[in-house]
């Protein structure tokens, strides 16, 4: 994975303006300011609750909406969580409802589950698929009910040729044609084949919608159906797509996904699933900084999409936990890279736990290493997946982001469960802009995301706080 998101880094901007997204890969709009010009907002994210639908922390009314699952008129009884939904309409000027005209589902693959691996990860159509434990399922209890053989609907995001990562998975009775949305990463048109990952394409007798045969390019994102034969690994394909799901102009787009390229010039910073992102001196970063992009890395890019383009006023990072310090504690197991970190001045029990799916070499780790590790917070309280964690040149320097769990005005902060003394702090955040520490207070409540920094003696003398999300 590592060598592949390596190769993504250096290789995939150069060939940036032949990709167009599928609909299967997330986006996501979030309320701002409200449509009132002449381009649609547009909401293009999970389906996170109902009534009528909840995307990005946006409800909107479906009530006249066109609604479709994969090309087929549906209604929204139709819809279930996790799904992931391109939403166009607009949003209302208080951010958070909204009125959808068109609701479309395109699921990322449909087909023959080869194998499972009883921890996290599917292969399916040959497309490695991780299931975090935030995945959602349908007509199975949960991931070790899925046996090779069984035919599964999967959403997701597409996070490099090959690997998917899935927000739901639905169990289905039968299947009449496979599909799946990939990036090409061999090409080879003399015998008319290409490759998503490993599984290899057959299109010599296939469909072309929106690009034809000789327009085909490496890193090319696309949809393919057809039959798959288990025994070659190889789909023939009877209908080859290239979607643009973007066209046109909006007032608001929030596009969430995996960084795919880092730019080159040319005006773009780094690419969001092969979407073009332009940032500059007025954007706003929350919750890391520009530093820590990287391929692989899942970001957040709010702004306007103008000719191609989205011109972001402000870049999130996914991980909704961060942590910047020196280790006081490791038990790492070697093979599953599972098992627990601690940090000094944070208290000995203070830990994280990891999983499988963690980008970096955990079991390298020692006692004194300085590590920035970044985390998923689970439903269960205190329970954080790392998704990635690297060592970094040692320092006094630390800082600890995640959702708050209790507080006490102008005095204590409790993050995760740790009681930090802010009663010294001097420098007091709401998303990028410097408040008051009576605002800050008035501001703050239970689950809001907040970043704490300071320095490290023999105890952490804390500086400065942000209320992030």
């Amino acid at each position: 994975m590592k060598a592949d998101m390596l190769f993504m880094k250096l290789k995939t901007h150069m060939f940036m303006s032949l990709l167009l997204l599928p609909l299967g890969v997330i986006l996501s709009c979030s309320g701002g300011e409200g449509g009132t010009g002449a381009a649609p907002d547009k909401a293009m994210g999970g389906i996170t609750q109902f009534g009528s639908i909840f995307v990005n922390g946006v409800e909107y009314d479906t009530a006249t909406a066109n609604i479709q699952i994969d090309g087929q008129a549906a209604t929204e009884t139709d819809l279930r969580l996790g799904m992931q939904v391109v939403v166009s309409g607009r949003i209302n000027t208080d951010g958070v409802t909204g009125r959808a005209d068109t609701v479309v589902v395109d699921e990322v693959i449909r087909g023959l589950v080869v194998a499972n691996d009883s921890v996290n990860r599917l292969t399916v159509l040959d497309q490695i698929v991780e299931v975090p434990a935030t995945t959602r399922f349908d007509n199975v209890a949960n991931l070790s009910g899925i046996n090779a053989g069984v035919l599964v609907e999967v959403s997701g995001f597409i996070k490099s040729s090959g690997v998917v990562t899935a927000t739901r998975i639905e169990v289905l009775s039968a299947i009449v044609t496979s599909k799946v949305h990939g990036m090409v990463n061999t090409l080879t048109p003399a015998t008319e084949r290409f490759t998503f990952g490993s599984l290899s394409v057959d299109y010599s007798l296939a469909e072309f919608t929106g690009l034809s045969k000789s327009q085909l390019s490496l890193f090319s994102v696309l949809e393919v159906q057809g039959s798959y034969d288990l025994a070659s690994h190889t789909l023939s394909a009877t209908k080859v797509s290239k979607e643009t799901p973007l066209a046109g102009d909006s007032n608001s787009l929030e596009l969430e996904g995996y960084v795919t390229g880092i730019g080159s010039g040319g005006g773009i910073s780094f690419y969001i699933n092969n979407v073009p992102v332009t940032v500059d001196n007025a954007t706003v970063f929350s919750g890391g900084t520009t530093d820590e992009i990287d391929v692989g890395m899942k970001l957040e890019a709010e702004g306007r999409m103008l000719d191609g383009v989205l011109i972001a006023d402000e870049v999130e990072f996914e991980d909704k936990v961060r942590i910047e310090a020196p280790l006081d504690g490791v038990s790492i197991d070697a093979v599953s890279k599972i098992g627990t970190l601690s940090f000094n001045g944070m208290g000995t029990t203070y830990t994280f736990n990891t999983d499988a799916l963690t980008d970096g070499d955990l079991a390298t780790l020692g006692v004194g290493d300085t590590v920035r590790l970044r985390g998923n917070l689970l439903e269960t309280a205190n329970s954080v997946v790392i998704t990635r964690v690297e060592v970094r040149n040692a320092g006094s320097q630390v800082s600890l982001q995640g959702p708050v769990t209790g507080f006490t005005a102008e005095t204590i902060v409790e993050i995760l469960g740790l009681a930090a003394d802010v009663s010294a702090v001097t420098e007091f955040k709401k998303q990028g802009l410097v408040v008051s520490k009576t605002d800050f207070f008035a501001e703050l409540g239970l689950g809001n995301i907040v970043e704490i920094r300071g320095t490290l003696g023999t105890n952490i003398s804390w500086t400065s706080i942000e209320i992030v999300d």
